[in-house]
């Protein structure tokens, strides 16, 4: 009887545990975003709050404080330089789209008619009924018109900007100083074999580490290397075409291929064959090679996924949850295989 009395009391403990547990995250969901970033910028600090650490003589909300700051300032003076420079690269491209597509769209339409008599006439019907320069213009402006409306965006919901901003960063701030003593907490409380909740934490800040790797350092990279070719050939917003070969260097396997391609065929429609053939160069062996051998250094050796996972997992976190999903879906997918390899080692027999 006191058995049954005491599985019937723990069972209500769980039960209303869970109901609160459930009401208190109700209460907090609209923060749980900029609390998600606060922890992603602790762990990005994370090594660099540790040596101020130890030169302060372990005071951490000085150390915690100081680091906060410094990286508030690079990352305002970033977004100031290139987001001015970006912002007026998509008002010339939005200005100048349609004039290049003009001067494509003739020699297109010649390519296009001479497809039309080999394919057949059901096809070409349908293909006659694309508008092919109202759907490039359409894209291309849409893409920049995208991009300025999101930098007007962020000047129109300032004080909501600032708010979440601050939330971010105090939750970055006590991250950083009492993140330690949360996460061994965390793994005591997990239902969880001893050693496994360390292995999967653990595994969760690699990743999240890693992620952010892929997204700001290959990105950059990509970005400065794309948008280098670009203004040396004279293709107009070059600091754009950078950031669109940025975004999409965080797509493994195709990267920047989506971007200089076509744009290699464009310039050969044109009458640049020799500016086509540059590109073509430049793409598969200056960013081909640095895609190559960065993306495994990048990721090392403490990230056993294989890169279909990581392709998967990044495209889908994009469709699903936007931006955050960069992260989002190579962590879930890292810890889902992690918690495979623990299922395979301990209950596969």
């Amino acid at each position: 009887m006191n058995a049954l009395n005491d599985t019937f009391r723990s069972a209500v403990f769980i039960v209303g545990l869970v109901i609160i547990s459930i009401i208190f995250l109700s209460i907090v969901g609209g923060l749980l975003v900029p609390i998600f970033y606060g922890l992603v910028f602790a762990i990005i600090l994370s090594p660099f709050y540790r040596r101020l650490l130890e030169k302060l003589r372990n005071k951490k909300s000085p150390a915690a404080l100081i680091v906060i700051f410094l990286a508030v300032l690079i990352l305002v003076c970033l977004f100031y330089v290139f987001g001015s420079l970006l912002f007026k690269d998509s008002l010339l491209l939005i200005d100048n789209i349609a004039a290049k597509v003009d001067q494509v769209s003739p020699k297109t339409e010649n390519i296009g008619a001479s497809i039309k008599e080999i394919l057949p006439s059901i096809i070409s019907e349908r293909i006659a009924e694309i508008n092919l320069r109202d759907q490039i213009v359409g894209y291309a402006q849409g893409i920049a018109g995208g991009f300025v409306n999101f930098i007007q965006s962020l000047a129109g919901n300032l004080v909501k900007m600032i708010a979440l901003a601050l939330i971010t960063f105090y939750s970055t701030f006590y991250f950083l100083k009492n993140g330690r003593e949360w996460l061994s907490r965390a793994v005591k409380l997990a239902p969880l074999p001893e050693g496994d909740g360390w292995l999967l934490s653990s595994r969760f800040i690699v990743m999240v580490r890693t992620s952010l790797k892929m997204i700001f350092v290959m990105g950059a990279i990509q970005g400065v290397l794309g948008g280098l070719i670009f203004w040396i050939l004279g293709i107009t917003a070059p600091f754009f075409w950078g950031l669109i070969f940025a975004l999409a260097s965080l797509i493994p396997g195709l990267g920047h291929q989506i971007v200089w391609v076509p744009t290699a065929i464009i310039l050969l429609i044109l009458g640049s064959p020799v500016k086509a053939v540059i590109l073509v160069l430049y793409g598969l062996f200056i960013l081909g090679l640095s895609d190559d051998l960065l993306r495994p250094y990048l990721i090392g050796r403490s990230v056993a996924i294989h890169p279909f996972v990581i392709l998967i997992a990044t495209v889908g976190g994009i469709a699903t949850l936007g931006f955050k999903g960069l992260i989002i879906g190579p962590v879930v997918a890292s810890l889902l295989m992690a918690m495979l390899a623990l299922y395979e080692k301990r209950y596969s027999t």
